[in-house]
């Protein structure tokens, strides 16, 4: 079952547009009492909480999914990012909106089982880059965290958005500057993530022909990422930065976020 919803975020100064996919079975009396866990979907540059259900089907991958038994019955919310690279940025803090604003939301609107061990966050292309970030930054947050095709690039590619037309990572004078995009890279965030010893298990999907975001940076990044977590790396030969190779990246994900989940006691 699929609905939309939108919720005040007071960090945002906005209400915010958000979808959820919701169990069947979910509104039904005799189950009122169960609790799911969660799942927050984050989508990629020029997107919207619409994309991962209208042009890959993700809701569909869903219910197969959760009805075959591969994955549990996951309550999965897509929410509008934007083109925020799902950070604090110079107009929208987006990363403080989720951790304040959209999470707690949900645990009240939704029976969700608010521990971390069963809420799984990711994303594709930048809403990749978010939820790796979000998880490195959060871990006490999340149990796992899903890159496909993540931007994750330690030097931005030409042509990306993020060096030519956006200001996220720039000053009044230009677009991009290096030093803000290597203050914000997930990589910083090593360290802390470190610290604080609440283990996430990462899923990082690229493709091997995407010519945007290329196997090497995402083997790179996946590389330096396992000196300090538990990573799992695929690169599908003929995968490209586009939807046909993301539909089957995020049903494959969703296969591997089932064995993460039934790892650990729901």
């Amino acid at each position: 079952m699929k609905e939309t919803f939108t919720l005040w975020s007071p960090v945002l100064g906005l209400d915010w547009n958000c979808s959820a996919v919701l169990p069947d079975g979910y509104d039904d009396p005799a189950g009122s009492f169960r609790r799911r866990p969660l799942m927050i979907l984050l989508h990629g540059a020029y997107g919207n909480h619409t994309n991962l259900q209208e042009r890959i089907d993700v809701p569909g991958m869903l219910d197969r999914l959760m009805s075959s038994g591969v994955l549990p019955e996951f309550i999965a919310v897509f929410p509008d990012g934007f083109n925020s690279y799902y950070i604090d940025g110079p107009s929208l803090r987006m990363e403080t909106a989720i951790i304040r604003d959209l999470i707690p939301f949900l645990e009240k609107k939704y029976r969700v089982i608010t521990a971390p061990k069963s809420r799984v966050i990711g994303g594709i292309s930048m809403g990749g880059y978010g939820a790796v970030r979000l998880a490195l930054k959060y871990p006490e947050l999340f149990s796992s965290a899903v890159g496909i095709s993540p931007a994750v690039w330690e030097v931005p590619a030409e042509g990306s958005a993020v060096r030519g037309s956006w200001h996220l990572f720039g000053n009044d004078q230009t677009p991009f500057l290096q030093e803000n995009w290597d203050r914000y890279h997930p990589l910083r965030l090593l360290d802390g993530y470190a610290e604080k010893r609440s283990p996430v298990s990462f899923i990082l999907l690229g493709g091997g022909a995407d010519t945007d975001v290329p196997p090497e940076a995402v083997l790179g990044f996946a590389e330096k990422l396992s000196t300090r977590a538990d990573v799992f790396t695929e690169i599908h030969p003929d995968g490209t930065h586009a939807w046909a190779y993301w539909k089957d990246a995020m049903e494959r994900a969703l296969c591997l976020i089932g064995n993460k989940i039934s790892e650990v006691q729901l």
